[in-house]
């Protein structure tokens, strides 16, 4: 199946984002989703309670730009409602295909189209990962790489 197949689908990535995230971590996690070999991906950030002003000016070039749809929610009601409410809206608008990722997170570039390819190819799976490699604060990897089982 080709990249052109999958474009077509409705993909989504869903990151939660609170007041002691790292604004420099949070824009090469976004730069990384904006990297993606496949196009058309829909950037889903909930905003767990206040924020600083600079990552609500961060939040807003972004909208101007369209390069993410932020859900602000004014009380800090943690990870799990958060994701829970941007999984809900992704339902609701249609998207076939959720990925999740931490606002600390990079991935590589070929990252969702290969999962969306798998899922396509394997219709009984539900649930996709991948290997992580431990990265420092300076982007800088740390020498540790951890696989998960394949079953």
């Amino acid at each position: 199946m080709g990249t052109k197949d999958i474009q077509k689908d409705k993909i989504a990535v869903i990151l939660s984002v609170y007041r002691n995230d790292s604004i420099i971590c949070l824009k090469e996690c976004i730069e990384s989703l904006r990297q993606q070999t496949i196009q058309g991906i829909t950037v889903f950030i909930g905003v767990d309670g206040p924020i600083g002003e600079e990552m609500s000016e961060l939040f807003a070039l972004y909208e101007k730009e369209n390069v993410a749809r932020i859900l602000r929610f004014e009380k800090n009601r943690g990870l799990a409602a958060v994701l829970n409410d941007l999984i809900e809206m992704c339902k609701s608008e249609g998207y076939e295909y959720l990925a999740r990722m931490d606002a600390d997170d990079i991935s590589v570039k070929n990252r969702i189209a290969l999962q969306v390819d798998f899922l396509k190819k394997h219709p009984k799976v539900d649930v996709v990962g991948g290997a992580i490699e431990e990265i420092d604060e300076k982007s800088e990897l740390r020498g540790k790489k951890v696989s998960y089982p394949l079953t």
